[in-house]
C-alpha cells in the first residue's frame, strides 16, 4: 500500500521543495533527509489551491502519514 496525495494545484511546489530542503540543510540534516523533507513539503503544497504557505506542522503530519503506511 502506498500513500498518494491528492493533487489540487502544483503551483508553488518547486518553491516549497527548495525552501524546505534549504531549511533542513540549515538545521544540519543529511542531503537525503533534506530531500525527503523537501518532497513532503511539495506534496503538501500540491494538496492546496494556489501558492499558499506550507507549515512545518503540515510537513510533519504528512511525514507521519507516510511513515504509518510504510510500517
Amino acid at each position: 500500500m502506498s500513500y498518494v496525495p491528492i493533487l489540487v494545484d502544483p503551483v508553488g511546489a518547486g518553491d516549497a521543495f527548495l525552501a524546505a530542503m534549504g531549511h533542513a540543510i540549515a538545521e544540519g540534516q543529511s542531503w537525503k533527509a533534506a530531500a525527503s523533507f523537501g518532497n513532503a513539503a511539495a506534496a503538501v503544497c500540491c494538496g492546496k489551491a494556489g501558492a499558499v504557505p506550507v507549515t512545518l506542522d503540515e510537513i510533519a503530519e504528512h511525514g507521519q502519514r507516510v511513515a504509518a503506511i510504510r510500517a
